[in-house]
């Protein structure tokens, strides 16, 4: 049947009250968590409704998308799932808003600002489905709910009913979705997840005119006109509406589905940016996001988010399994570099072999040189799933081994030792940055901590120390031809807007150990700009146009994370011998390439007049 009992009776930790609607399977009710009070909807469906098994499949797939995509502020949250002998009870948020539809009809039509917030959210939930290969295939504003009755509520996608998972280049049959929403390639029985954008394109007509673009007494007409494709831009309200936001419904409600804007697209068009602050976060692949921040993670923390992989009900993984297929080309159960490489280039983006076998070597913690189906759940696990207690738990106590409840450096070395996981100044590295009491031993509590920081206070925490011997010595990387020094930065400014970063690596490539510095190995892949760490790529290239030299006191360390090398630390600067002597960062040159969307700057630091430290910095963005 559909999802796992959890327990069988939803009554011992949910009370269900007023019904809130009704639908062909059954009906959803306000439901009040009895050890808290919170209010959340319980949509109940009546399996004696679920005569086929595709039925039962359906309701399974909607549970399993659910948990696929938590995490995300626009889609409603799974709070959790029951299955009794009558009903599969689907806990989820209460959003007491209403449906856009219902704001919609309300007001006639949004304002251009109105509709560009809606849109915003709108597309952000698509772009964010279609990184996890999921889509949606109902999207409407009926399907949008307001978390609450406040102007500036926002919005909730809800109702995957009809969504399905995808793999690149697959194609769909099935007639599913509303008829005003339906894209005409689905008319023709042959589409994938472009059919989402139409539908967004067909909602923000609405927003913008209170109509449908494509309207009709019948089905059959409704059909017809999508098919023809003639989109009014003349009738009332049109007239008043500017060229701009005209054209972001164009573009969405292209016919021909590869000229179709991406989400991507929308989200950089000029009419969002213009009605509202532009998102600092890029919106690319989610997957790719959580494997870059699983090689930045200690190693107990791999360890255990590996540990808590295994154990996943498959509902709640099922989508990650679809995107391991997906990867996987060859179906041999393992991603190879190559294979991950060939993922990584259908995004747009490119890597150097290093880097590409740095982060294959990151996540393959048992050092087959390939990325086991294991390996790729825990890296790809979202932070809701990692800190359920139960999850926490079970990774704390397979290291606990004598259930003392606390892990000790013997149990560390036991659990990581064993195959190479983690050398001898690994282990107490990991304790030195997780014992935060220093008792000697890892309790729950500190453990709990470490799972749930962040990719950025990661990155502050871990300080693994090398000797200087082990440091790689690699001379600066030189431009090719395509490559040219940055003279102007508006010149790179100009084209930050219509490309998201995708990939930053920061490589510090030698240093002089001693009295002044003590040198890290510092090899960092993410492509997620948490703040602090993108601002800090602009600061460096204004250092490049200003003379290229900055002074920084050496103990002061957000001025060191602000400038040097985008804020990841590759070095740890010792009070200076000399009273007085402070850090320079020399820009040495910075140099982009347009075509291809690499920006890299070559730098060194000094004190005095020696040369501590030199390194790159590379950005890649993609279209």
């Amino acid at each position: 049947m559909p999802p796992k009992a959890v327990p069988l009776d939803i009554g011992t930790d949910y009370e269900l009250g007023r019904v809130l609607g009704r639908g062909q399977f059954g009906v959803t009710r306000v439901a009040v968590r009895r050890a808290d009070g919170a209010r959340f909807a319980c949509k109940s469906i009546a399996k004696r409704k679920l005569r086929t098994p595709e039925d039962e499949g359906d309701v399974r797939r909607e549970v399993e998308i659910m948990h696929h995509l938590k995490g995300h502020a626009h889609v409603t949250y799974l709070a959790a799932t029951y299955e009794d002998r009558v009903d599969v009870h689907i806990v989820m948020d209460l959003c007491t808003g209403g449906e856009l539809f219902d704001r919609i009809t309300a007001r006639g039509y949004y304002s251009e600002a109105d509709a560009a917030a809606a849109v915003r959210s709108i597309v952000g939930v698509v772009a964010y489905c279609h990184s996890l290969h999921v889509m949606h295939r109902d999207l409407k504003p009926e399907n949008f709910l307001l978390a609450s009755a406040a102007p500036d509520a926002p919005l909730k996608c809800t109702d995957f009913g009809l969504s399905t998972f995808f793999k690149p280049g697959e194609r769909f049959r099935d007639l599913v979705g509303s008829a005003y929403y339906m894209a005409p390639e689905v008319l023709r029985r042959s589409y994938g997840p472009e059919a989402d954008l139409w539908s967004c394109g067909v909602i923000l007509y609405i927003l913008l005119s209170g109509m449908p673009p494509f309207y009709g007494g019948s089905e059959r007409e409704i059909f017809d006109r999508i098919l023809a494709g003639h989109v009014d831009f003349e009738t009332a309200p049109w007239p008043s509406i500017s060229p701009e936001a005209k054209d972001c419904v164009a573009r969405l409600l292209q016919r021909e589905p590869r000229r179709r804007a991406k989400a991507a697209d929308i989200l950089r068009h000029p009419w969002l940016r213009e009605h509202g602050v532009a998102s600092d976060r890029r919106l690319d692949d989610a997957i790719i996001n959580r494997l870059g921040t699983f090689a930045t993670h200690n190693k107990l923390k791999r360890e255990a988010m590996r540990v808590i992989a295994t154990g996943m009900p498959a509902e709640e993984i099922a989508g990650l399994k679809a995107v391991f297929e997906s990867v996987d080309a060859d179906g041999s159960g393992t991603i190879t570099a190559e294979e991950l490489r060939d993922a990584l280039r259908s995004k747009g983006a490119v890597l150097r072999p290093e880097d590409l076998q740095t982060l294959v070597q990151l996540i393959d913690t048992d050092a087959t040189g390939t990325i086991d189906y294991d390996e790729f759940l825990a890296a790809t696990l979202s932070q809701h799933q990692l800190m359920r207690e139960d999850h926490m738990l079970r990774a704390f106590r397979h290291f606990d081994a004598d259930d003392s409840g606390t892990i000790s450096r013997e149990e560390l070395k036991l659990a990581l030792g064993r195959g190479g996981l983690a050398s001898e100044a690994e282990i107490d590295a990991i304790l030195e940055e997780v014992d935060k009491d220093k008792s000697g031993t890892i309790d729950y509590a500190e453990f709990c901590d470490m799972m749930s920081r962040s990719h950025e206070s990661a990155l502050k925490a871990r300080r693994v120390a090398l000797k200087s011997s082990e440091a790689p010595s690699v001379p600066i990387e030189k431009s090719g031809p395509s490559m040219k020094p940055l003279k102007d930065i508006q010149e790179i400014m100009d084209i930050l807007p219509h490309r998201y970063p995708f990939l930053l690596v920061d490589r510090v490539l030698e240093w002089v150990p001693g009295k002044y510095a003590v040198g890290y190995k510092c090899v960092t892949i993410n492509d997620n700009f948490f703040p602090g760490h993108f601002p800090s790529v602009l600061q460096v290239e204004a250092l490049a146009q200003l003379g290229g030299i900055v002074m920084i006191d050496p103990e002061d360390k957000a001025a060191q994370n602000n400038f040097f090398f985008g804020g990841v630390d590759g070095v740890r600067w010792k009070k200076p011998v000399v009273p007085g002597d402070v850090l320079m960062m020399r820009v040495d040159v910075v140099k982009f390439n347009k075509r291809h969307g690499i920006c890299r700057v070559d730098a060194k630091a000094y004190v005095g007049g020696d040369v501590v430290c030199q390194g790159e910095l590379t950005l890649v963005m993609v279209k």
